[in-house]
């Protein structure tokens, strides 16, 4: 597909995301909703936030431990660099609209590690796959309103994820072979991806993620963990919207607030909830990735030699 007709689809896709954040903060201005916000960033004493934001660094360090073990053999860089990898990618991917951010992944893997782009695509698009199946098992699972029936097919989609698509790809074919899925047949069938540990590691850093976000959503709404629970899936789960608004802005908020509408509480109301979650989430992520960033130029970081 030529440049020409790329960009034009790019472009709109772009201006789409703009107006979907100016049209939520539009609405949220006009409504004189904004007053509040402030005053809900007080609800939550200082103890409080300190430990929600423990929480959600712990869950970088997984996410760190995760990519070590997932790149453990094929690059001798440290859990520390990884760490550092983690929270730039990290705050890339939650300021740009449509995962944009992670293209940075397989440069900042090229520049630290001289890992190959097809490896790092392919073990990029299988983290994923992982964090998809994961968090629609945990969606399915936990929500509350929904019985066993649904919880079962939460186990059953995550058991087809881990042993029916490499075994499905493992067979081959004529379209497995062609170059437009040689990413996805690599991402599925590279056996060491499919290890416990590395399931354990996606289901660690899930759960603390969402039960931290769903702690402060808890607190902000003094509602129940249901409450919090279904707006923090729900809030996840508006990555898989067709329009992303830019930092996630107006989507996210709106994942999270139809979410909660479920357990009776207003779209307007669990919108400024979500809103000071988001506001909270996009603080830790810039801090993070600023002092990651700051961390690489000034230790002028020596790149390791890529192991055999």
């Amino acid at each position: 597909m030529s440049t020409d007709e790329v960009t034009p689809r790019s472009r709109l896709r772009w201006l789409l995301s703009a107006l979907v954040s100016v049209g939520f903060l539009a609405w949220w201005w006009q409504s004189g909703a904004w007053s509040e916000v402030g005053d809900l960033f007080q609800v939550l004493t200082a103890p409080q936030w300190a430990l929600l934001t423990l929480g959600l660094w712990l869950s970088y360090a997984v996410r760190a431990w995760r990519l070590h073990a997932e790149f453990q053999g094929r690059c001798a860089l440290r859990w520390a660099d990884w760490l550092r990898i983690t929270l730039m990618h990290n705050a890339l991917v939650n300021w740009l609209p449509f995962r944009s951010g992670e293209l940075a992944f397989p440069l900042l893997l090229r520049r630290e590690a001289q890992l190959p782009v097809a490896q790092s695509v392919s073990a990029l698009i299988w983290l994923r796959v992982q964090d998809a199946l994961m968090l629609v098992a945990l969606a399915a699972w936990f929500w509350p309103l929904e019985g066993l029936a649904l919880q079962g097919a939460a186990l059953a989609l995550l058991a087809a994820g881990i042993w029916g698509l490499p075994w499905v790809l493992g067979r081959g074919g004529a379209w497995s072979v062609h170059p437009r899925w040689a990413a996805w047949r690599d991402a599925f069938t590279s056996r060491h991806r499919h290890a416990g540990p590395i399931w354990g590691l996606t289901a660690l850093n899930w759960g603390i993620k969402l039960a931290i976000q769903a702690q402060l959503l808890m607190w902000l709404s003094g509602g129940t963990w249901a409450w919090g629970w279904a707006g923090a899936v729900g809030a996840e789960l508006a990555v898989f919207s067709p329009i992303q608004g830019w930092a996630g802005v107006g989507t996210y908020e709106a994942g999270a607030a139809w979410a909660m509408s479920w357990h009776g509480v207003s779209l307007a109301q669990g919108a400024q909830w979500a809103l000071v979650l988001h506001a909270w989430v996009l603080l830790n992520a810039t801090l993070a990735g600023a002092l990651a960033g700051l961390v690489t130029v000034r230790a002028g970081h020596q790149r390791p030699d890529v192991s055999p």
